[in-house]
C-alpha cells in the first residue's frame, strides 16, 4: 500500500488496496483481539480517569477517540484534534485511541515543569517517535528517548552546533539565498506567480544539505523550471524526506497494527527509506575515505568541515583514544548506522521546520502589508551597501526577530511533543491524578493561542507585543523548540538562518497571494506546512 499523495477518507485509503473480502478479514483480525484486550482496559481506564476528576472527550468501546481523531487524519491534520480536546475540556484531558492512552497537557506551569524536569525523576520522553522511526532509524536525536544512548548522542553532537558552524552555516545561507533569488528575478520582472512554499523548502533544503553533508541537492531552477511553479520539488532526496515524516505522524496517534490500514505500514516505509538510506551510507563511507586520506576532518575546508565530518573526525578521534579530545567524549563512539540515524535527523528535522516557518511567515505579509513596510524599511537601514553583510548584523533586525517570534508563537510549527509519567503525579494546580506510564501530550499550539496567557489580543498577529519593555511570556507557554535538556539543538542554526532569507529576498519583491485565501490550509507532519503550497505573485517593490 503506498501512502496517497493527497489525503484520502480511511475507507478509500483501505477500498484502494484491498476488495471486500481483505476488508472484512483484515477488520475481524484486528478487532477481535482488540476488542478482547480493549474493552477490559477501557473500561477500567475510563473509571479511573473518571474518578481522578479528569476530563475527557466521548469514547467508545475498543475505538476510543478513535473516531473523532479520523476525521482529522483522513486530512493530515492531526494536530487539529488535540487542539480541540483543549478547547473543549481545558488543561488536562483524557484521551484514548483503540490501547493507546494519552493526557493532553495545555498548562504553561505544569509543561514547562515536565519539560525541565530535575533529574527525570517523574517525567522522562519516551520511545514512542522513535517506534514510530524504527524501519527509517532508530538513532536521530530528536526521537531518542530519555537515557544514555540519548546523552551519548546529544554530547557528541552539541560541538557540531558551535560558533564556526553557525559561520559556517552564515556563508551558506547567504549563498544559497543569493543564488535563488538571481533565479527569482525574471518571476519578479514580469510578476509571476510560483509556489513560495516550494522555493522555501528548496533554499532551506539545499542550506541544511550543504551544512550537514557538503552534498548539492542542485534543485534551484525557479526561473525556467515549471516544478516549482506546480508546487513540485525538484529533487527527490527532499520529496522522499517529507514523504517519511507524513508516514510517521500518522503513525504516533495510534498502535502499530493499525499503521498498514493508514497508509503507514512497513511496505510504504520501505521504498522511501532505501533511497536515503542507500544516499547516506554512500556518502559516510565517501567521507570517511577523505578523512583518512588528509589526516582530520578539520583540513577539508575554512570552517573545519560539515556536520557529518565532524562527527566521523570525533568518531575517529574518541576509536584512537586521542588525549586531545573533549573529556566527556573520550570512549564515545558511533556505529555507521549512528551516524546514518543522525543524518536522517540533520535532513527531515532539519529543513522543513525552517522551511514551513518562512513559509507562514509570507502568507502573514500577504495579509498585513503594514509589517511587510516595517520588516522591508529595517532590512535597508541594517543591510544597506555601505555596511558589510556579517552575521554582526543580524541581532540589529529587531523588528524581524519580533516578526519570526510571532510566527512561531501564532503558527505553532511543532504544535505537540510527548512526554511519559515514570510514577504516578499529581499536579499541584488542578490536583489532577496522572497515572504511571501516561503519554504526555504537550499541546504547544493550544498554550500559544491561550487567553489566560497571552491576553485578549491572542489572536491577532502582533509582532509589536515582543518589543513592549519588559514583555515576557509565562515561563511554558512560549515553546516553538520544546524547553529544557531536550530543546532543540538546531535553533540557532534554524532562527539565523530565517534572518538570512527574509534579509535577501523581502527588499526586492512584495508578495501577493494569488489564491483563494480558503485554500491556504494546513497539514501536519511532524511540522505543520500547507497542504496546498503557497502560490504569491512576486509584485516588483515600488519605492
Amino acid at each position: 500500500m503506498c501512502l496517497p499523495s493527497s489525503p484520502l477518507l480511511l475507507r478509500d485509503t483501505i477500498a484502494a488496496n484491498m476488495d471486500t473480502s481483505t476488508i472484512v478479514v483484515a477488520l475481524v483480525v484486528i478487532l477481535i483481539p482488540l476488542a478482547t484486550v480493549g474493552i477490559p482496559a477501557w473500561r477500567r481506564s475510563l473509571r479511573s480517569w473518571t474518578k481522578l476528576n479528569g476530563a475527557y472527550d466521548t469514547m467508545y468501546p475498543v475505538f476510543g477517540n478513535f473516531l473523532t481523531f479520523r476525521k482529522f487524519a483522513q486530512n493530515l491534520q492531526m494536530d487539529s484534534f488535540w487542539l480541540e480536546m483543549s478547547k473543549k475540556y481545558g488543561t488536562i484531558v483524557y484521551v484514548r485511541i483503540f490501547t493507546r492512552e494519552f493526557v493532553v497537557i495545555a498548562s504553561a506551569p505544569l509543561a514547562k515543569y515536565i519539560l525541565n524536569n530535575p533529574g527525570e525523576e517523574d517525567f522522562i520522553r519516551s520511545g514512542l517517535l522513535r517506534l514510530a522511526m524504527w524501519d527509517l532509524t532508530p538513532f536521530a536525536l530528536f526521537s531518542l528517548p530519555s537515557g544514555d544512548v540519548w546523552k551519548k548522542h546529544r554530547k557528541f553532537l552539541q560541538p557540531a552546533f558551535g560558533p564556526s558552524q553557525l559561520r559556517h552555516a552564515f556563508h551558506v545561507a547567504t549563498k544559497e539565498a543569493d543564488a535563488h533569488l538571481e533565479h527569482l528575478k525574471a518571476e519578479i520582472a514580469t510578476g509571476k506567480v510560483v509556489n513560495m512554499h516550494q522555493i522555501l523548502t528548496s533554499v532551506t533544503g539545499q542550506v541544511i544539505a550543504q551544512v550537514s553533508f557538503s552534498y548539492d541537492l542542485n534543485q534551484f531552477n525557479h526561473a525556467s523550471n515549471v516544478k516549482a511553479v506546480e508546487g513540485q520539488p525538484n529533487d527527490d532526496l527532499i520529496k522522499y524526506s517529507e514523504d517519511v515524516l507524513e508516514i510517521i505522524n500518522l503513525r504516533m496517534g495510534v498502535p502499530p497494527l493499525i499503521w498498514p490500514l493508514l497508509g503507514a505500514g512497513k511496505a510504504d516505509m520501505l521504498p522511501r527509506a532505501t533511497k536515503v538510506h542507500n544516499l547516506l551510507r554512500n556518502m559516510i563511507k565517501t567521507k570517511q575515505e577523505a578523512i583518512a586520506a588528509s589526516g582530520s576532518a578539520l583540513k577539508l575546508g575554512k570552517f573545519g568541515g560539515d556536520l557529518l565530518d565532524r562527527m566521523i573526525d570525533a568518531n575517529n578521534r574518541a576509536k584512537a583514544g586521542d588525549a586531545g579530545i573533549d573529556a566527556d567524549l573520550r570512549g564515545v563512539t558511533f556505529t555507521d548506522e549512528e551516524l546514518m540515524g543522525e543524518g536522517i535527523g540533520f535532513l527531515g528535522a532539519g529543513h522543513e521546520t525552517t522551511a514551513n516557518s518562512l513559509a507562514w511567515g509570507f502568507y502573514t505579509l500577504t495579509q498585513y502589508p503594514e509589517i511587510y513596510d516595517k520588516l522591508v524599511s529595517e532590512i535597508e537601514q541594517v543591510c544597506n551597501p555601505d555596511r558589510p553583510w556579517t552575521m554582526d548584523r543580524l541581532p540589529e533586525l529587531r523588528y524581524m526577530d519580533a516578526f519570526i517570534k510571532e510566527t512561531l508563537r501564532y503558527f505553532a510549527i511543532v504544535p505537540n511533543i510527548i512526554r511519559t509519567t515514570v510514577r504516578d503525579y499529581v499536579d499541584p494546580q488542578s490536583g489532577a491524578r496522572i497515572p504511571k506510564g501516561m503519554n504526555l501530550m504537550i499541546n504547544i499550539q493550544a498554550m500559544h493561542h491561550s487567553r489566560e496567557y497571552w491576553g485578549d489580543d491572542v489572536e491577532d498577529f502582533k509582532p509589536e507585543r515582543w518589543l513592549v519593555e519588559g514583555f515576557n511570556p509565562v515561563p511554558g507557554s512560549y515553546i516553538p523548540f520544546s524547553d529544557g535538556p531536550f530543546n532543540c539543538i538546531g535553533q540557532k542554526l534554524s532562527l539565523m538562518e530565517m534572518k538570512i532569507i527574509l534579509a535577501k529576498l523581502l527588499p526586492l519583491f512584495r508578495p501577493e497571494l494569488a489564491m483563494p485565501k480558503e485554500d491556504v490550509k494546513h497539514v501536519y507532519s511532524i511540522t505543520r506546512g500547507l497542504k496546498n503550497g503557497l502560490f504569491v505573485k512576486l509584485a516588483p517593490r515600488t519605492v
